[in-house]
Formats: structure tokens, sequence, C-alpha cells
């Protein structure tokens, strides 16, 4: 699920996306990786730039997995993994005949 929001005015962006992962039983190896759960954020500002849009800001993550991993395959564990995250984001788009083209690192 995610919700966006971008002024055309300032060009100003604000986004949130929450994800719920399930995942199966690989049956060669006997293991199931936990249940998991992710919140992603961006928040940025766009200008125009060579006749498309350059945006600089900030984005962060949250990573939890709530249940354990299972089977015999699972040597270290009922191991849970989380881990957490904030970085710079640039991004870039750009309509190049009837296409849009964009780009984010």
């Amino acid at each position: 699920m995610s919700f966006s929001w971008l002024s055309t005015k300032i060009g100003t962006e604000a986004t949130i996306f929450a994800g719920f992962d399930v995942n199966t039983k690989n049956e060669d190896t006997d293991y199931q990786s936990g249940a998991s759960f992710h919140l992603d954020g961006t928040v940025a500002q766009h200008l125009p730039l060579f006749g498309g849009f350059a945006g600089a800001g900030a984005e962060g993550f949250v990573y939890e997995q709530i249940s354990a991993d299972t089977g015999s395959g699972a040597t270290l564990g009922s191991f849970e993994g989380h881990t957490y995250g904030v970085g710079p984001v640039v991004s870039y788009a750009h309509k190049i005949g009837k296409y849009d083209f964009a780009g984010e690192v």
C-alpha cells in the first residue's frame, strides 16, 4: 500500500509505502523464511532541469521480520532479521517522444 503527495506548484513530494511479505517453504533445503513487514518513505524537492524534472531529498526504511525462520535448513535457528536505514535520493524524469523516462539513485 502506498500514499504519495506531490505539489505541482512547489514541486515537493512526500511518499510512504508499506508492505507485508509472506514466504513459501523451499522443499529442497527444508527452509522457510519468516514473514516480514517493511515501511519506506521519501521526502524530495523536484525542480525543472533540461526539459525534465530533477529531484533531491531523503529516503528512509524500516524492515522487520515478524515471524521466525523454520525448518531443518534454518541452521542459524529461529532468526528474525531487522534493519533500518536513511540516506539521500536523487532522481530525474524526462519525456522523450511519447514515452516517460525516470531514474532514481
